[in-house]
């Protein structure tokens, strides 16, 4: 048996940043499902925890609902051990289509009161 068939990997490639709160967002465990129903395909997953650290760094959860908490038990009694890998250097962060609207309508505000 090869060492990966003993963990249930979660990968996560990215974050991208939104101003706008999604209206009834899919759990986590939900996502993860249709993912592997996709056959590995990529999937989002949504949090609105993100706290600001004094280095200008900042940290954020994923809140594990008990469907997940559940899921990882059984993982772990399968023999299988739930892993999240990230990238070596760190998880690249992304503005959301709405983040960039809203700074380009915040320039443009801006520069319409900078005229006047």
């Amino acid at each position: 048996m090869d060492n990966t068939d003993n963990y249930y990997n979660i990968y996560l490639t990215d974050i991208q940043l939104h101003v706008t709160k999604p209206t009834n967002p899919p759990s986590f465990f939900r996502q993860i499902l249709k993912s592997f129903k996709k056959g590995g395909q990529p999937g989002r997953v949504y949090s609105s925890d993100m706290t600001p650290n004094k280095d200008g760094t900042f940290r954020f959860s994923v809140p594990l609902s008990k469907d997940v908490q559940e899921k990882i038990e059984l993982a772990r009694r399968l023999g299988k051990e739930p892993r999240f890998m990230m990238p070596k250097d760190g998880i690249p962060i992304y503005p959301g289509k709405d983040v960039i609207q809203r700074i380009e309508a915040d320039k443009k505000k801006l520069a319409d009161k900078l005229k006047k």
